[in-house]
């Protein structure tokens, strides 16, 4: 995986290869100017092609009124995908792609990143539809038009788009999810309980126990980034801590959850303890000593 800077006007891209900005045909539009105002900092994220999935055969009517069958975007509001629809998607997904369908896919999801990159939104929805009619199985065209969706407002057809990655259960489509909790395309969505539900995401802060610890505070964020925990650097913890320790709300399933892959990314080197003080808005918080604790060594067994 590679990051990489991007200038601030443009949403941040799912990318196969990267894809430089024509900068010379801006069509921008006034719907899109509020959605490009609220964006942050941006990354490219690049990714390999997604493996060979599971083999089932779609239902075909269900599954076209659900992908969409005009060449323009959907003027509709924001709607909700039937059940039985968004199974179908799912199922359809999984079948794998026959004669030139993975290409055509490739070749429309990178003409609609062309049109996101110049904030063409609606034209970008309308060419990653395009590919996922090609090959529904194609990952990074569905987490585009979630992204994209989002931009223009309609959070639940994007969060429809994100359940089928979720609703594919494979590596590739569950790395996607967690990417999206960084991704600022998703910004706006990250209090409304569907988004957490599908990517599981869970605001962590990282806290210094002391002037000394600041020092640590920015390292131990960037690999808490790294796989994928949404860490923001937060205020100055009230009482010194001997070690890093991992205070987790209690009662709190979700924040339980995020504590797990936390524990996982910094292992022993963390103390983790329930906090009744935490609220939902701040339900994890990693508080950094001046020092990190040493690996725990292993027993010697020929001892």
């Amino acid at each position: 995986m590679a990051w990489g800077c991007k200038p601030a006007n443009e949403p941040p891209r799912h990318e196969e290869a990267v894809v430089a900005p024509d900068v010379s045909m801006s069509t921008t539009t006034a719907s899109d100017d509020a959605a490009v105002a609220a964006l942050g900092s941006l990354r490219v994220v690049m990714h390999e092609d997604r493996p060979a999935g599971e083999q089932a055969q779609a239902k075909p009517t269900v599954r076209a009124e659900a992908e969409g069958t005009a060449s323009e975007e959907p003027a509709s509001e924001d709607r909700r995908l039937a059940p039985e629809a968004l199974e179908a998607l799912i199922e359809a997904a999984r079948v794998e792609p026959t004669g030139d369908a993975e290409a055509t896919a490739k070749r429309l999801n990178a003409r609609g990143l062309k049109h996101h990159k110049r904030l063409d939104l609606s034209q970008a929805i309308t060419e990653y539809r395009s590919a996922l009619r090609a090959w529904p199985g194609h990952l990074y065209a569905r987490y585009n038009l979630a992204c994209a969706l989002q931009l223009r407002r309609r959070p639940q057809e994007s969060f429809d788009q994100l359940a089928v990655l979720n609703g594919l259960k494979d590596r590739g489509g569950l790395d996607l999810l967690r990417e999206a909790r960084l991704d600022d395309d998703f910004k706006a969505a990250r209090p409304d309980p569907r988004f957490r539900k599908l990517t599981g995401y869970i605001p962590v802060e990282v806290a210094a126990a002391s002037d000394t610890a600041e020092a640590r505070i920015k390292p131990v964020r960037a690999q808490l980034l790294d796989v994928h925990v949404p860490a923001t650097i937060g205020e100055r913890w009230p009482k010194p801590v001997a070690d890093d320790t991992l205070y987790v709300r209690g009662e709190d399933a979700a924040a339980a959850d995020m504590a797990d892959e936390i524990m996982d990314a910094l292992g022993s080197q963390v103390v983790r303890q329930s906090h009744a003080g935490l609220g939902p808005k701040r339900p994890v918080v990693l508080v950094v000593a001046e020092a990190a604790r040493a690996p725990e060594q292993k027993a010697d067994s020929t001892a």
